[in-house]
């Protein structure tokens, strides 16, 4: 224990690390209630013990003790007994970081390294506030920051996204003369990491969360996500979401104006100016990641109007992988004044991958939650089916937004996402519900994450920022968490069912 005296172990850290450990070890050998069977509950004590080691103590070593005891200890061949594997790790490891969703991940950061490292992000926000529109009232401004931060995350990953958004919004601080004690310039801080934490999970064109979803998704249900629907009902509920999110601010933060009435707006027309016409390098990088989105949105355009058909096999068989691969070797090949357009050494010493090994050991433990060996499903069917019966598909569409949005803030909203697709699409399947309908209730409530840093990451950073701070977190996260409840209640089943290919 002395080992753990250290000031990177708080007392709270410590007492996280024995309940986790207490939940891995001896979680198994409770008594298990029929039907979970005795692998059910080992695979129950390894997620909520990697659960609560991911929420209080970190995300990284923890991963790599869940695959460790899932593999070691001998439950990957007891979930699944039909592997031709030699060893239970290899079983365990193969699920973890053989998945694709892991590949995808991992090109993911590289092209989002390179949009931001290019400066094309940069210029499309300059674009956006340079527009006549954002100078004629500051809450002209202030929407259009908004805007351009919606538009950027539906294509950009959410940290990167409000990472750089930040940067140039303390600039914006900086020429302004406003300091945190600027209501204005802490509340578009603390905003903007909300804005992006919902839009991240809207489309999965760049997102990673999404696509954990789809897949999890396909796990349980083996059918393939169309993404044109999947967007068609979530950006519509993230756009309102944000709407309301400005109303809120302007209803019941109302923040002093002042400073922004006097602003010389021809500050931000320098910065644009400043960045100069767009270079080879970023019309390259634009034109590839273009064609990139084209081939995601070509498979679900074609099993639209062409179901059946070759080409609409063909197109499907691309996946997102295909096309990922692609663009990173045409970036790192492609050279433009004796440079490649990627550098994937560069990238990979400069980019953050610890979400790799977060994201491949919550893949495992909670996909197999829903195996028929741990008997967890059939329990869970029997236990909440007669509850499903009496609310109805709307009364469980709604339980399920409101369990996730409330757990979500509490904790990972990767493990929250995971548990809740684990436990609700089997009910809603064996209930005769529509289970993408469910689905999306999931995905878009476990990113609704805004009070506790516990609940995202970029949440945890605001808490940290000077602009930010977590009184104001918590307070202003309450008033989107109950936008998010309102509008994903109302509207995800309504455009779910509006919605059917």
């Amino acid at each position: 224990m002395n080992g753990l005296k250290t000031k990177h172990y708080t007392p709270t850290k410590i007492v996280a690390i024995i309940i986790g450990a207490a939940l891995i070890i001896c979680f198994r050998f409770l008594p298990a209630p029929a039907p979970i069977t005795p692998t059910g509950m080992a695979v129950l004590g390894i997620f909520l013990g990697c659960v609560v080691l991911w929420s209080f103590v970190d995300v990284l070593w923890p991963s790599f003790l869940g695959i460790l005891v899932f593999g070691f200890g001998g439950v990957a061949f007891s979930v699944y007994p039909n592997s031709i594997l030699s060893a239970s790790i290899y079983e365990a490891t193969n699920r973890a970081l053989g998945n694709y969703f892991i590949t995808d991940l991992i090109c993911m950061l590289l092209i989002t390294y390179v949009l931001k490292e290019s400066g094309l992000i940069r210029r499309l926000t300059l674009w956006f506030l340079t527009r006549k529109i954002s100078s004629k009232s500051p809450w002209s401004f202030t929407v259009m920051l908004f805007l351009a931060s919606f538009i950027t995350c539906l294509f950009l990953e959410n940290i990167a996204t409000v990472m750089i958004f930040w940067a140039i919004t303390e600039e914006i601080f900086a020429e302004m003369k406003m300091t945190p004690d600027d209501r204005w310039a802490r509340m578009v801080t603390v905003w903007l990491a909300f804005v992006t934490a919902i839009v991240s999970v809207s489309t999965p064109i760049g997102h990673g969360f999404p696509l954990l979803f789809m897949t999890v998704f396909n796990s349980l249900t083996h059918i393939e996500i169309n993404w044109i629907r999947y967007m068609a009902v979530a950006v519509p509920v993230a756009l309102v979401i944000c709407v309301g999110m400005v109303a809120y601010m302007r209803l019941f933060v109302k923040p002093d104006m002042t400073k922004l009435e006097n602003a010389d707006f021809s500050v931000i027309s320098k910065m644009r100016a400043e960045i100069g016409k767009m270079k080879k390098q970023e019309k390259a990088i634009l034109a590839i990641v273009i064609i990139m989105i084209i081939l995601w949105l070509l498979p679900s355009i074609f099993s639209l109007t062409s179901p059946g058909t070759s080409i609409a096999a063909w197109m499907n068989a691309l996946k997102a992988t295909t096309p990922l691969l692609m663009v990173i070797v045409y970036l790192s090949v492609v050279r433009i004044e004796g440079k490649p357009l990627l550098n994937v050494r560069d990238a990979m010493g400069n980019t953050d991958f610890s979400i790799i090994f977060f994201s491949a050991s919550v893949m495992l433990i909670a996909s197999s939650l829903g195996e028929s060996t741990t008997g967890i499903v059939a329990w869970l069917n029997g236990a909440l089916s007669p509850i499903v019966a009496n609310v109805g598909a709307f009364g469980l569409c709604a339980i399920v937004c409101i369990i996730s949005i409330i757990l979500t803030n509490i904790t990972s909203n990767v493990t929250v996402g995971i548990l809740m697709m684990s436990v609700s699409i089997p009910i809603a399947s064996s209930a005769g519900l529509d289970p993408f309908i469910v689905a999306l209730c999931v995905c878009l409530g476990s990113c609704s994450s805004y009070c506790l840093p516990t609940a995202l990451t970029q949440i945890a950073i605001c808490c940290s920022r000077p602009f930010g701070g977590q009184k104001y977190v918590f307070r202003w996260g309450l008033g989107a968490t109950v936008i998010s409840i309102i509008a994903t209640v109302l509207l995800v089943y309504a455009l779910g069912g509006a919605f059917r290919f």
